[in-house]
């Protein structure tokens, strides 16, 4: 019987992946299967609790040129659906503002006439704190602390980037 030793080449990082170019799709596809799944979320504010960043962004016009100004809030925090808990964040704005048309990922300059996703869920928000507390808001302060302070849902679709992107707000018990 002969000794024989079961020598492996030596691996670095040259040889080993040498002629391997990095697969944006893939890379882009594991990132959107690995997020949490499409659904209805609920906040759960007194076991996770939520924080709101009030915040002021420039408006630009498709040049850059500042035109102006817009107040929003960012809403962030856990929320739950079924055995699943992820960290969700979106933005609602007083200040009414229409969608963009995007060519691509091309902003035109052009404008639907239909409210933009910050606008939408602003109104959501309100109506589900209507719905909840049977009365309109009073102030853009108390519509915050009933969101960082009350159970509410969120709807959200997969984002490019895998993360939860909200379509929807609505008062807790709501739907299914």
């Amino acid at each position: 019987m002969t000794d024989e030793t079961n020598e492996q080449p030596e691996v670095n990082m040259e040889t080993l992946f040498q002629d391997e170019v990095i697969n944006a799709e893939q890379v882009n596809q594991t990132i959107r299967d690995s997020g949490a799944p499409a659904g209805t979320y609920q906040s759960d504010p007194d076991e996770y609790p939520l924080n709101a960043y009030p915040k002021e962004r420039e408006l630009k016009d498709v040049e850059g040129a500042v035109i102006g100004k817009r107040r929003s809030i960012d809403i962030v925090g856990l929320f739950s659906m079924k055995d699943t808990r992820t960290r969700i964040r979106f933005t609602i704005s007083p200040d009414y503002g229409k969608r963009k048309v995007y060519e691509g990922d091309q902003w035109t300059g052009e404008y639907l006439d239909k409210p933009d996703s910050q606008s939408k869920l602003y109104a959501q928000s309100v109506k589900a704190y209507e719905a909840t507390v049977k009365e309109m808001p009073k102030s853009i302060p108390a519509l915050v602390e009933f969101l960082t302070s009350t159970p509410f849902r969120v709807r959200t679709m997969v984002g490019r980037d895998g993360e939860p992107v909200v379509l929807a707000v609505s008062p807790a018990g709501r739907g299914r």
